[in-house]
């Protein structure tokens, strides 16, 4: 992914074995008032999906738990990235099948103040 800014680019991510890499700079990408299913700016559904060098930021939702990632599938990685001032940075249910690898990343802001949102808030899963 070209370093740029991406605004409104939301998205579900459903393929399986993917990396995304910013490439040239960090790609921004800014919810700008837009989440895919009213869930966050990507929805990551496929399994074994690392995601590198990425910024993102400006989630917020109706229920007001709107997440940078909002993770729904396995094995996932996010490494030398920036999630700030989101509802959420990361947001996952329970999955004990499941790995969530995190390197080099920094969260900031995130949160809606209401106690009931995060940083990062990860369900039960096999290894943190």
């Amino acid at each position: 992914m070209q370093a740029a800014t991406y605004s409104g680019d939301v998205c579900a991510i459903s393929a399986s074995k993917l990396t995304i890499r910013g490439v040239n700079g960090r790609p921004q990408i800014n919810a700008a008032g837009k989440s895919y299913g009213g869930k966050g700016i990507w929805v990551v559904r496929g399994n074994d999906i690392t995601i590198d060098n990425v910024e993102m930021f400006g989630a917020k939702v109706a229920d007001k738990n709107g997440a940078a990632l909002r993770l729904e599938g396995t094995d996932f990685t996010l490494r030398n990235s920036f999630l700030h001032d989101n509802e959420n940075g990361i947001l996952s249910g329970a999955n004990t099948a499941s790995t969530v690898t995190i390197e080099y990343t920094e969260f900031g802001r995130n949160g809606y103040g209401d106690g009931y949102s995060h940083n990062l808030y990860i369900g039960k899963v096999a290894k943190l």
